[in-house]
């Protein structure tokens, strides 16, 4: 038996029909039992039903597994990536960080869209730490686990480069990690004349993929600028390259010496991060103690006892931010 329905019988309104225009009277059969039936009250009422049971079948299983992708996060050694992140927020000495990249490394690029969601972390409306505001914290943490998985999290570039302007080192490092372009606005932006690109440039350059002289020497030049803090900086980067210390030692051991303290005082610190290895500065370290700032006397006090007290054989510091 064939059931017939009226096109005529349909909404105007529901179903795109102007309520002027001209419908073709042509009766259009249905096989009966179908789910497209139309119901007792004159065709309106079930006919779009099946459809909407499809589009629900379609969407649920997609909802739920945007939800689990969304929501998953990676682990390693039964700790998730929001521990080593939290880890990383903290001021963690070099072993520490040592082994935070080692399970990040270890986890892999898969987890570059969780770092890149916390790249994106925003300051909150009942935001209270305004000196050191936790989502600060958060991007920072994140760009350094993208320096660990280095071209690996290249899908995060753009966020780094955000980073990298609003003056982070942290995303500097991460850039230069990445090589290519990336690597390559490093290296040009070192001595900008932007004060803040310039210091994040001095304190990334060292993570390029490059010989790691003419990372020493164009370092050494930075440290000519007149500006104090690029200086300072500077000085700090030259403290990132640990595997060539007869190269560095010169530009700190004048930067020991240098007119401003802050600047004497980053060189104080970062000799000590030698250890043994800076012995050769002993003699100049031991002159400081008798600096006018207090905060270089005491720099150079803990770099001595660290250098002295540190047998031959011992391994410089770990990487430092």
């Amino acid at each position: 038996m064939v059931q017939t329905f009226n096109v005529n019988s349909l909404h105007p309104v529901r179903y795109g029909a102007h309520p002027d225009r001209k419908v073709n009277k042509e009766r259009i059969p249905l096989v009966e039992g179908s789910l497209a039936a139309t119901s007792a009250d004159g065709g309106r009422g079930g006919v779009l039903m099946p459809n909407r049971l499809v589009l629900l079948a379609v969407l649920v299983p997609l909802c739920v597994g945007a939800w689990i992708c969304h929501t998953w996060v990676p682990s390693y050694h039964g700790m998730s990536l929001y521990n080593y992140l939290a880890a990383l927020e903290e001021v963690t000495g070099p072993e520490e960080q040592r082994v935070c990249f080692e399970a990040i490394r270890a986890m892999g690029p898969s987890i570059v869209p969780v770092l890149m969601r916390e790249l994106n972390a925003h300051a909150q409306s009942d935001e209270s730490h305004l000196l050191h505001p936790p989502w600060r914290s958060r991007r920072r943490a994140a760009a350094l686990a993208c320096r660990a998985l280095g071209p690996g999290a290249r899908a995060a570039a753009p966020l780094l480069l955000r980073d990298f302007f609003e003056g982070s080192p942290a995303a500097g490092g991460a850039l230069a990690a990445l090589g290519g372009r990336e690597a390559e606005l490093i290296w040009r932006t070192v001595g900008h004349t932007n004060q803040m690109l310039a210091i994040a440039a001095a304190l990334s350059v060292a993570y390029v993929e490059t010989n790691r002289a003419a990372i020493v020497e164009v370092l050494a030049k930075s440290y000519e600028d007149p500006r104090i803090p690029v200086r300072a900086a500077a000085v700090g980067g030259l403290g990132r390259i640990r595997d060539r210390v007869e190269l560095v030692l010169p530009t700190l051991l004048r930067a020991l010496g240098d007119r401003h303290w802050e600047v004497r005082r980053a060189s104080a610190q970062v000799l000590g991060w030698y250890r043994a290895a800076a012995a050769a500065a002993i003699p100049a370290l031991q002159a400081t103690l008798e600096d006018d700032i207090v905060y270089v006397r005491q720099e150079a006090e803990y770099a001595l006892r660290k250098i002295m007290s540190a047998p031959a054989t011992a391994e410089v510091d770990g990487e430092r931010r």
